[in-house]
């Protein structure tokens, strides 16, 4: 018998179960490998400031103690590179957002997280009228390495199944968990968006956006990640990825012209240099509507759990919100009020 069954390898169910194989648990990932889900299509990049508004990411602290050493230990595991430094520039297009970051350096809770200087362009492809400011403890996790990776480590451990699950198939009673001729005490649902139709958590309030991104082939030679509307992500190879957009309305994972026509503008209001399209990709980001995630446990389903809604931070958030999970699983530690799902319970 298995400790957990994990529904979903994106990058919350690879966090968690990365985390409980740790614990010396005996635990089983399922995934029917879907070639357009959100986490298959992310950036990777993790940055614990929300630029547009120049904020801090929610418990950004916390995630950034738990993040490097977590990706760390991964790179050991599966025997990849997968960390890349390369720290965030936001673009400067008004003298009142440059004074806002030099007014934000000097804030005690964002000295460790701003640069103080700010970096002139010396790209002259690059449009930023008013110079560049570098967002310290940035980075990108090269989130299909990541996951290939970890789908191989699991495959050699013996905790992964390649299959899709259909909840009717799930037995769940209180001391075990069926489905086919699985068996475990428990079942963790990290399925992502797909949550909005599983009839244990279909009534957690998601609010999901479609995100479209593309890659292309330019010689505008960008050295760092930027972020100026749209973010410019380089690859290597000339190559970079430029995203990402929102759509509220269209729930799909079909790619649209009105969203290639965004990107291309965003492109073309950072960078003057032309570019080849090589691809155009969307997926749904699993957003909920008060922003939080969903971690905890069905209210009348002991042994069954979700852990969810880490939404366009995924890369950022999992280390962290996984390492609660388990301590939650495990220990009975508390979950803040803030990601419980008991938050949604009627009294």
């Amino acid at each position: 018998m298995y400790d957990f069954l994990i529904v979903g390898q994106g990058i919350a169910g690879t966090t968690l179960a990365h985390q409980l194989i740790q614990k010396q648990l005996k635990v089983c990932v399922i995934d029917n490998n879907p070639s357009s889900s959100s986490s298959q299509i992310a950036s990777g990049l993790y940055n614990p400031v929300v630029l547009k508004r120049m904020k801090k990411v929610w418990h950004a602290d916390f995630m950034l103690e738990t993040l490097l050493p977590y990706y760390q230990n991964i790179e050991e595991r599966i025997d990849r590179m997968i960390i890349d430094s390369n720290q965030v520039r936001r673009i400067f297009n008004t003298p009142e957002e440059q004074n806002n970051w030099h007014t934000l350096v000097e804030d005690p809770n964002f000295k460790e997280l701003l640069a103080k200087g700010i970096e002139e362009n010396n790209n002259n492809t690059i449009a930023a009228p008013f110079a560049l400011g570098r967002v310290l403890q940035s980075g990108r996790i090269k989130v299909k390495e990541y996951l290939k990776g970890s789908k191989n480590y699991f495959i050699e451990q013996h905790a992964y199944k390649e299959d899709e699950i259909l909840y009717h198939e799930i037995h769940a009673e209180n001391d075990s968990i069926s489905w086919k001729n699985f068996h475990a005490k428990h079942i963790i649902f990290c399925e992502g968006h797909q949550a909005r139709f599983n009839p244990w958590f279909s009534y957690l309030p998601f609010a999901c956006t479609k995100g479209e991104v593309m890659t292309v082939r330019s010689e505008a030679n960008i050295k760092h990640p930027l972020n100026g509307g749209k973010f410019i992500l380089p690859l290597g190879d000339d190559e970079y990825k430029v995203g990402a957009t929102y759509n509220w309305d269209e729930l799909n994972e079909q790619t649209t012209e009105e969203g290639l026509n965004q990107l291309k503008d965003g492109w073309s209001k950072i960078s003057s240099s032309t570019f080849e399209l090589k691809q155009h990709s969307a997926g749904i980001r699993p957003n909920t509507k008060d922003r939080r995630p969903f971690l905890g446990t069905h209210p009348d389903h002991p042994n069954v759990h979700i852990f969810n809604g880490l939404g366009s931070r995924g890369i950022l958030m999992a280390p962290y919100l996984a390492q609660c999970m388990v301590n939650y699983l495990l220990n009975h530690d508390y979950l803040h009020p803030e990601m419980d799902i008991s938050r949604f319970n009627e009294d």
